[in-house]
């Protein structure tokens, strides 16, 4: 059996061992570069994408509980440190009723008002979204330097260092241009959406950009890369389906984005039909017919499902055409934690959906998608490195 046709079979199990198959297919005793197996700056970065994942959890469970609009104002210091008397709570109430939300909410004649200890646990929700926001910030830029001082950093992680740095700057701005969009309401929206949805699906994609921005540097600096050898039409084809369902992955985000940003959650809580129908009702009611994907929620929500059913198939896909391929034991691990997840974010996402997505499940969901994300890049990292030999 040639090198060149030996990373490809479909007949021995991944039980089952083949001396001359495995030799062939990848090799894993080539020279490591110090700096990439630098495992200080791989569990930093590590670090960092857990932090995110946390701050991105709560920032959603803080936009599904109404709580997202309790902080109205950007004043880093004034709100580093949350009241600690009942005057400054007092004065941080009176603050917050000034703005559409409180008015439309709470202070009608047909609303029920809003008792203070409620309006503190949902500015300490929102709270922690900062907190955390602050904490990958400073767990980021600080190491960074010192890393990059010490000369543990190569060219590419500079690189994606730099790219890490801008989307952290470009989250905390378009955090605060998705509050500020609900601190008005000249566009007459309703009580539950007064947040732009747009803004709130950027906010929620440049974090999973930073997030994969994140863990391939860190990859490469844990793990010892294994080279298959590059002749070898199958695996590049492999990667190729590796890298949709990627991409797909980040379509179904982006839809639960809009999702959450229209409150669509609450709506047709049945499955797997909607409301007994195969179609949500009025789907393409909306003018100009492209608002229909963007701002129509019964339309959004049959696009975030749609996608999901197809990211799922691309997942059990992946799994599949693994079992065919001679894989490092490590991508075998990261194949099988991949399906794994793959079926319970199905699992999770149906529950969310006929509960009416509360927000601890929501959460869960988020960080489902997350955790995903998380084994299938393992998984093209493993087998993205290439030898002639």
């Amino acid at each position: 059996m040639s090198a060149k046709t030996s990373l490809f079979y479909t007949k021995a199990k991944w039980g089952r061992k083949d001396d001359n198959l495995e030799k062939h297919s990848f090799i894993n005793d080539r020279k490591h570069d110090d700096d990439e197996r630098h495992r200080g700056v791989g569990i930093w970065l590590l670090i960092c994408g857990t932090i995110l994942v946390w701050c991105l959890s709560i920032g959603g469970t803080t936009r599904l509980s109404g709580s997202g609009l309790s902080i109205a104002r950007w004043d880093v210091l004034d709100t580093l440190i949350p009241p600690l008397t009942d005057k400054q709570w007092e004065l941080e109430f009176e603050h917050y009723k000034k703005f559409p939300e409180y008015k439309m909410k709470h202070s009608g004649l047909t609303t029920a008002a809003l008792p203070i200890h409620r309006f503190k646990s949902m500015w300490m929700m929102a709270y922690f979204h900062r907190a955390l926001s602050h904490l990958l910030a400073l767990a980021f830029f600080i190491p960074c330097g010192i890393f990059w001082y010490k000369g543990h950093l190569n060219r590419r992680t500079k690189f994606f260092m730099v790219f890490c740095g801008v989307l952290l700057v470009l989250e905390a701005i378009v955090g605060w241009f998705v509050v500020k969009s609900g601190l008005t309401n000249e566009d007459g929206k309703s009580a539950e959406n007064l947040i732009c949805p747009y803004r709130l699906f950027l906010h929620l994609i440049l974090g999973f950009f930073l997030y994969i921005g994140l863990l391939w540097p860190a990859f490469a600096h844990i793990f010892k890369p294994v080279y298959y050898v590059e002749a070898a039409q199958h695996i590049k084809c492999y990667r190729g389906l590796i890298a949709t369902t990627i991409a797909f992955i980040l379509i179904t985000v982006s839809y639960g984005a809009f999702v959450a940003g229209l409150n669509a959650g609450a709506i047709y809580n049945t499955w797997p039909l909607f409301d007994g129908r195969v179609f949500p009702a009025n789907m393409y009611a909306q003018s100009p017919f492209i608002k229909n994907f963007f701002e129509n929620p019964g339309t959004v929500q049959f696009w975030h499902r749609t996608f999901a059913y197809i990211t799922f198939g691309l997942v059990i896909a992946t799994w599949v055409n693994a079992r065919k391929l001679s894989l490092h034991k490590r991508a075998r691990v990261a194949v099988n934690a991949m399906l794994l997840f793959g079926v319970l974010q199905i699992v999770i996402g149906i529950a969310n959906l006929l509960l009416g997505a509360p927000g601890w499940i929501a959460a869960v969901h988020q960080s489902g998608a997350m955790t995903l994300l998380f084994f299938i890049l393992w998984l093209l990292y493993e087998i993205s490195h290439s030898s002639r030999s």
